[in-house]
Protein backbone atom coordinates (compact mmCIF):
# COMPACT_ATOMS: atom_id res chain seq x y z
CA UNK A 1 0.00 0.00 0.00
CA UNK A 2 2.52 2.74 0.87
CA UNK A 3 4.32 1.45 -2.68
CA UNK A 4 1.17 2.50 -4.53
CA UNK A 5 0.76 5.58 -1.98
CA UNK A 6 3.96 6.83 -3.35
CA UNK A 7 3.50 5.61 -7.37
CA UNK A 8 0.23 7.66 -6.68
CA UNK A 9 1.77 10.81 -5.29
CA UNK A 10 4.64 10.90 -8.14
CA UNK A 11 2.08 11.42 -10.71
CA UNK A 12 0.21 13.90 -9.28
CA UNK A 13 3.49 15.24 -8.98
CA UNK A 14 4.18 14.76 -12.58
CA UNK A 15 0.68 16.42 -13.31
CA UNK A 16 1.30 19.25 -11.50
CA UNK A 17 4.61 19.91 -13.20
CA UNK A 18 3.50 18.99 -16.36
CA UNK A 19 0.47 21.72 -15.88
CA UNK A 20 2.63 24.38 -14.57
CA UNK A 21 5.41 24.06 -17.27
CA UNK A 22 2.54 24.64 -20.12
CA UNK A 23 0.93 27.56 -18.60
CA UNK A 24 4.79 29.32 -17.82
CA UNK A 25 5.71 27.80 -21.28
CA UNK A 26 2.64 29.85 -23.23
CA UNK A 27 3.36 33.21 -21.11
CA UNK A 28 7.40 32.96 -21.94
CA UNK A 29 6.51 32.21 -25.58
CA UNK A 30 3.79 34.89 -26.14
CA UNK A 31 6.37 37.63 -23.87
CA UNK A 32 9.35 36.70 -25.39
CA UNK A 33 7.55 37.13 -29.25
CA UNK A 34 6.38 40.97 -28.25
CA UNK A 35 9.39 41.80 -26.75
CA UNK A 36 10.55 40.96 -29.88
CA UNK A 37 8.23 42.91 -31.66
CA UNK A 38 9.40 45.62 -30.43
CA UNK A 39 13.16 45.45 -32.60
CA UNK A 40 10.75 45.01 -35.52
CA UNK A 41 9.73 48.37 -34.91
CA UNK A 42 12.81 50.07 -33.44
CA UNK A 43 15.43 48.17 -35.59
CA UNK A 44 13.06 48.99 -38.98
CA UNK A 45 14.01 51.57 -41.64
CA UNK A 46 10.70 51.34 -43.68
CA UNK A 47 8.90 52.05 -40.36
CA UNK A 48 10.29 55.39 -39.61
CA UNK A 49 9.87 56.35 -43.17
CA UNK A 50 6.23 55.24 -42.93
CA UNK A 51 5.71 57.47 -40.18
CA UNK A 52 7.59 60.29 -41.74
CA UNK A 53 5.20 60.75 -44.78
CA UNK A 54 2.29 60.22 -42.21
CA UNK A 55 3.03 63.16 -40.37
CA UNK A 56 5.07 65.09 -42.74
CA UNK A 57 8.13 65.01 -41.30
CA UNK A 58 10.10 66.95 -44.33
CA UNK A 59 11.94 69.29 -41.89
CA UNK A 60 10.63 71.99 -43.03
CA UNK A 61 9.02 74.29 -40.43
CA UNK A 62 8.71 77.91 -38.80
CA UNK A 63 8.05 77.33 -35.40
CA UNK A 64 5.05 80.08 -34.19
CA UNK A 65 6.57 81.48 -30.66
CA UNK A 66 3.20 82.48 -29.85
CA UNK A 67 0.72 79.45 -30.24
CA UNK A 68 3.71 76.85 -29.66
CA UNK A 69 2.93 75.33 -33.26
CA UNK A 70 4.89 73.92 -36.01
CA UNK A 71 3.89 74.94 -39.63
CA UNK A 72 5.42 72.84 -42.32
CA UNK A 73 3.47 74.38 -45.30
CA UNK A 74 4.21 77.98 -45.51
CA UNK A 75 5.77 80.23 -48.29
CA UNK A 76 9.60 80.41 -47.84
CA UNK A 77 10.08 82.97 -49.61
CA UNK A 78 7.67 85.34 -47.67
CA UNK A 79 8.96 83.95 -44.52
CA UNK A 80 12.25 85.71 -45.71
CA UNK A 81 10.10 89.02 -45.33
CA UNK A 82 9.15 88.65 -42.08
CA UNK A 83 12.15 88.15 -40.36
CA UNK A 84 13.21 86.10 -37.27
CA UNK A 85 12.79 89.07 -34.60
CA UNK A 86 8.99 89.03 -34.62
CA UNK A 87 6.32 85.60 -34.03
CA UNK A 88 8.12 82.75 -35.81
CA UNK A 89 11.50 81.25 -35.19
CA UNK A 90 14.13 80.73 -37.91
CA UNK A 91 13.02 78.21 -40.53
CA UNK A 92 15.44 75.32 -40.35
CA UNK A 93 14.93 72.39 -42.82
CA UNK A 94 16.74 69.36 -44.13
CA UNK A 95 17.64 68.05 -47.46
CA UNK A 96 15.89 64.57 -48.07
CA UNK A 97 19.41 62.96 -47.91
CA UNK A 98 19.91 64.67 -44.43
CA UNK A 99 16.64 63.50 -43.11
CA UNK A 100 17.91 59.99 -44.72
CA UNK A 101 20.78 60.46 -42.60
CA UNK A 102 19.43 60.97 -39.00
CA UNK A 103 17.17 58.31 -39.81
CA UNK A 104 19.92 55.92 -40.52
CA UNK A 105 21.68 56.85 -37.27
CA UNK A 106 18.89 56.68 -35.01
CA UNK A 107 18.37 52.57 -36.87
CA UNK A 108 22.53 51.99 -36.21
CA UNK A 109 22.84 53.43 -32.52
CA UNK A 110 19.39 51.76 -31.51
CA UNK A 111 20.40 48.00 -33.18
CA UNK A 112 23.84 48.35 -31.69
CA UNK A 113 25.50 49.00 -34.74
CA UNK A 114 26.62 52.86 -34.08
CA UNK A 115 28.02 54.03 -30.49
CA UNK A 116 27.07 57.37 -31.06
CA UNK A 117 23.76 59.09 -31.99
CA UNK A 118 24.47 62.64 -32.58
CA UNK A 119 24.41 63.28 -36.21
CA UNK A 120 25.93 66.38 -37.85
CA UNK A 121 23.63 67.89 -40.53
CA UNK A 122 23.49 70.81 -42.77
CA UNK A 123 20.17 73.26 -42.56
CA UNK A 124 19.51 74.88 -45.33
CA UNK A 125 21.01 78.37 -45.19
CA UNK A 126 23.73 77.49 -43.01
CA UNK A 127 27.28 77.37 -44.50
CA UNK A 128 28.93 74.25 -42.17
CA UNK A 129 27.31 71.43 -40.10
CA UNK A 130 25.79 71.80 -36.97
CA UNK A 131 24.66 69.15 -34.44
CA UNK A 132 21.27 67.54 -34.50
CA UNK A 133 20.49 66.87 -30.87
CA UNK A 134 20.48 68.67 -27.87
CA UNK A 135 22.51 67.07 -24.79
CA UNK A 136 19.23 66.64 -22.82
CA UNK A 137 18.04 65.03 -26.04
CA UNK A 138 20.94 62.24 -26.63
CA UNK A 139 21.08 61.40 -22.77
CA UNK A 140 17.06 60.86 -23.08
CA UNK A 141 17.70 58.58 -26.45
CA UNK A 142 20.75 56.55 -24.57
CA UNK A 143 18.08 55.59 -21.85
CA UNK A 144 15.74 54.13 -25.09
CA UNK A 145 18.29 51.97 -26.55
CA UNK A 146 19.01 50.80 -23.06
CA UNK A 147 15.40 49.76 -22.89
CA UNK A 148 14.80 48.26 -26.30
CA UNK A 149 18.14 46.73 -25.45
CA UNK A 150 16.59 44.99 -22.60
CA UNK A 151 13.40 43.95 -24.84
CA UNK A 152 15.54 42.35 -27.21
CA UNK A 153 17.63 40.40 -24.29
CA UNK A 154 14.51 39.31 -22.23
CA UNK A 155 12.73 38.09 -25.77
CA UNK A 156 15.97 36.00 -26.36
CA UNK A 157 15.64 34.90 -22.90
CA UNK A 158 11.94 34.62 -23.10
CA UNK A 159 11.68 32.57 -26.44
CA UNK A 160 13.69 29.51 -25.84
CA UNK A 161 12.44 29.14 -22.24
CA UNK A 162 9.24 28.93 -23.17
CA UNK A 163 9.94 26.31 -25.85
CA UNK A 164 11.92 24.31 -23.40
CA UNK A 165 9.24 24.80 -20.99
CA UNK A 166 6.59 23.40 -23.69
CA UNK A 167 8.85 20.81 -24.86
CA UNK A 168 8.96 19.19 -20.84
CA UNK A 169 5.29 19.27 -20.67
CA UNK A 170 4.72 17.69 -23.98
CA UNK A 171 7.38 14.67 -23.51
CA UNK A 172 6.47 14.69 -19.36
CA UNK A 173 2.66 13.97 -20.48
CA UNK A 174 0.66 10.70 -21.10
CA UNK A 175 1.13 9.04 -24.18
CA UNK A 176 -1.29 9.51 -26.51
CA UNK A 177 -2.54 12.98 -25.67
CA UNK A 178 1.20 14.55 -24.89
CA UNK A 179 -0.03 17.35 -27.08
CA UNK A 180 -2.44 18.35 -24.28
CA UNK A 181 -0.62 19.98 -21.74
CA UNK A 182 1.21 22.31 -24.98
CA UNK A 183 -2.33 23.21 -26.36
CA UNK A 184 -3.28 24.10 -23.47
CA UNK A 185 -0.46 26.04 -22.08
CA UNK A 186 -0.87 28.13 -25.05
CA UNK A 187 -4.42 28.88 -24.79
CA UNK A 188 -3.84 29.88 -21.37
CA UNK A 189 -0.46 31.75 -21.93
CA UNK A 190 -2.64 33.59 -24.58
CA UNK A 191 -5.66 34.10 -22.71
CA UNK A 192 -3.35 36.23 -20.36
CA UNK A 193 -1.46 37.96 -22.46
CA UNK A 194 -4.82 39.36 -24.20
CA UNK A 195 -6.73 40.57 -21.32
CA UNK A 196 -3.07 42.64 -20.09
CA UNK A 197 -3.20 43.90 -23.53
CA UNK A 198 -7.04 44.74 -23.19
CA UNK A 199 -6.21 46.81 -20.22
CA UNK A 200 -3.10 48.24 -21.96
CA UNK A 201 -5.61 49.21 -24.77
CA UNK A 202 -8.24 50.65 -23.15
CA UNK A 203 -6.07 53.03 -20.62
CA UNK A 204 -4.57 54.31 -23.84
CA UNK A 205 -7.76 55.00 -25.28
CA UNK A 206 -9.30 56.83 -22.46
CA UNK A 207 -6.17 58.98 -21.51
CA UNK A 208 -3.18 58.43 -23.91
CA UNK A 209 -1.15 61.45 -22.64
CA UNK A 210 -1.78 60.16 -19.08
CA UNK A 211 -0.19 56.48 -20.21
CA UNK A 212 2.30 58.16 -21.94
CA UNK A 213 3.43 60.05 -18.81
CA UNK A 214 3.37 56.65 -16.51
CA UNK A 215 5.21 54.30 -19.23
CA UNK A 216 8.19 57.25 -19.23
CA UNK A 217 7.65 57.16 -15.10
CA UNK A 218 7.97 53.93 -15.05
CA UNK A 219 11.06 53.40 -17.82
CA UNK A 220 12.76 56.53 -17.24
CA UNK A 221 12.36 57.27 -13.68
CA UNK A 222 15.51 59.83 -14.29
CA UNK A 223 12.91 62.50 -15.59
CA UNK A 224 14.91 63.31 -19.12
CA UNK A 225 12.35 62.62 -21.18
CA UNK A 226 10.69 66.31 -21.69
CA UNK A 227 11.83 68.35 -23.59
CA UNK A 228 10.75 71.97 -25.29
CA UNK A 229 7.76 72.49 -27.86
CA UNK A 230 10.61 73.13 -30.64
CA UNK A 231 13.13 70.37 -29.89
CA UNK A 232 14.12 69.21 -33.39
CA UNK A 233 14.40 65.15 -31.82
CA UNK A 234 10.69 65.94 -30.73
CA UNK A 235 9.76 67.59 -34.71
CA UNK A 236 11.45 64.28 -36.23
CA UNK A 237 10.09 61.67 -33.89
CA UNK A 238 6.64 62.92 -32.93
CA UNK A 239 4.62 61.63 -29.79
CA UNK A 240 1.95 59.85 -32.32
CA UNK A 241 5.27 58.29 -33.68
CA UNK A 242 5.69 56.37 -30.41
CA UNK A 243 1.70 55.84 -30.64
CA UNK A 244 1.91 53.96 -33.73
CA UNK A 245 4.98 52.60 -32.35
CA UNK A 246 3.17 50.88 -29.60
CA UNK A 247 -0.30 49.86 -31.68
CA UNK A 248 2.00 47.78 -34.18
CA UNK A 249 3.94 46.20 -30.64
CA UNK A 250 0.84 45.40 -29.38
CA UNK A 251 -0.65 44.16 -32.62
CA UNK A 252 2.08 41.67 -33.19
CA UNK A 253 1.76 40.62 -29.64
CA UNK A 254 -2.07 40.37 -30.21
CA UNK A 255 -2.24 38.76 -33.40
CA UNK A 256 0.46 36.00 -32.07
CA UNK A 257 -1.49 35.23 -29.26
CA UNK A 258 -4.26 34.83 -31.02
CA UNK A 259 -3.21 32.55 -33.79
CA UNK A 260 -1.31 30.44 -30.86
CA UNK A 261 -4.15 30.36 -28.48
CA UNK A 262 -6.99 29.63 -30.69
CA UNK A 263 -4.65 26.41 -32.27
CA UNK A 264 -3.88 25.38 -28.62
CA UNK A 265 -8.47 26.10 -27.43
CA UNK A 266 -9.01 24.28 -31.00
CA UNK A 267 -6.85 20.98 -29.93
CA UNK A 268 -7.80 20.95 -26.30
CA UNK A 269 -11.76 20.99 -27.29
CA UNK A 270 -11.42 18.14 -29.90
CA UNK A 271 -9.64 16.23 -27.46
CA UNK A 272 -12.33 17.25 -24.51
CA UNK A 273 -14.94 16.05 -27.29
CA UNK A 274 -12.91 12.84 -28.21
CA UNK A 275 -11.62 11.52 -24.34
CA UNK A 276 -13.21 14.32 -21.72
CA UNK A 277 -11.50 12.11 -18.99
CA UNK A 278 -8.44 11.66 -20.63
CA UNK A 279 -7.35 15.25 -21.46
CA UNK A 280 -5.15 16.81 -18.56
CA UNK A 281 -6.11 14.50 -15.97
Amino acid sequence: MNFLGGEAARTRSVKITVKVAAVLGGLCLMLGFIALSVSFVAYNPAFYDREFEKYAVRFEYRYDTVNGTYDYDFDKDEYKLVGEGGKYRRAEWLSPEDLKLVRDKIVAYFSGRDESLQTYVTFVGDAAPSAFYEDIELSHMTDVKTVFTAARIFAYVMLPLGLALLALSFFLGPRGTRLAAPAFGAAAGAGVILAVLAVIGIAIAIDFDGAFSVFHQIFFPQGNWQFPADSRMLAVLPENLFLDAGIYIMASGLGFSVLLGAAGLIYTLAKRRKSPSALLK
